[in-house]
Order: C-alpha cells, then structure tokens, then sequence
C-alpha cells in the first residue's frame, strides 16, 4: 500500500573533512556524517517496508542523482 511503511530512513549526502582512504581530508561522499565505508547499515527485515528519504547537501561538488529514480 502506498504511504505505508515500516521505517523511514533519512539520508544526507554531504562533503566535508574526515577521515577517508587511510588519511584525514576532504572526504566526498559523506553519507549522514561518517565517509562511506563508516556508514552504519540500513536495517530490513524480509517483507518489510522501507522508504528510503535522500538529501543532496554537497557544496562542492553536488552528489550526482540523476541514477536514482524519482
């Protein structure tokens, strides 16, 4: 059913510095804070449904989105 949904996740897609391929810097790909690996998991359960929420807040260098479907 649609508006129906056992979870909501917001996600923020930023840049900024953190820790990233070893070293800290600028790190691109920020997802809610940490750089992508140190993201923590998006739970599921089988059967569950989930709407995924995703803001694009990068300044330099714009997260692009045109993949995702609308």
């Amino acid at each position: 059913m649609p508006g129906r949904h056992d979870r909501t996740y917001d996600l923020r897609l930023d840049d900024g510095f953190g820790f990233s391929r070893g070293g800290f810097g600028f790190a691109g790909g920020l997802i809610d804070g940490p750089p992508y690996p140190a993201v923590p998991a998006l739970e599921v359960t089988e059967g569950g449904r989930v709407q995924v929420r995703v803001a694009n807040g990068g300044v330099s260098s714009p997260y692009p989105t045109d993949h995702l479907p609308e």
